[in-house]
């Protein structure tokens, strides 16, 4: 699955990650790049609550999935972390870049999600 969104370097929240696309869209002219979803994770709606309000700290179902993110040139393979039977667009994209925490964070760009 192919999804657009601009990353954000360590955003400690959602509304940090809101934020950050906004001033980078606004001052750089950023734009939606495709990233590659490697693996889709499923948290209870507590726990994915409990992750979009602390993106900073070391998780283990990150870090068993470190392997699956890669960031080239030309693609981004990533996870897509959400509450379980919630829609891909209300999720957060993770690239790790090897840490077990979530690095790079963004959020899905609805009208750009392709199967």
């Amino acid at each position: 699955m192919l999804i657009k969104t601009i990353l954000v370097r360590k955003a400690t929240n959602k509304d940090d990650i809101l934020d950050a696309t906004e001033a980078l869209k606004r001052q750089f002219k950023s734009q939606p790049r495709e990233v590659e979803i490697a693996k889709v994770i499923e948290l209870t709606y507590e726990d994915f609550k409990e992750f979009k309000s602390d993106l900073l700290r070391d998780r283990l179902f990150i870090q068993e999935h470190t392997d699956l993110c890669k960031w080239t040139e030309e693609l981004i393979t990533a996870l897509l972390v959400k509450a379980e039977g919630s829609k891909d667009e209300d999720g957060i994209i993770v690239e790790t870049e090897g840490a077990n925490y979530a690095r790079y964070t963004g959020i899905p760009i609805t009208e750009e999600v392709k199967e």
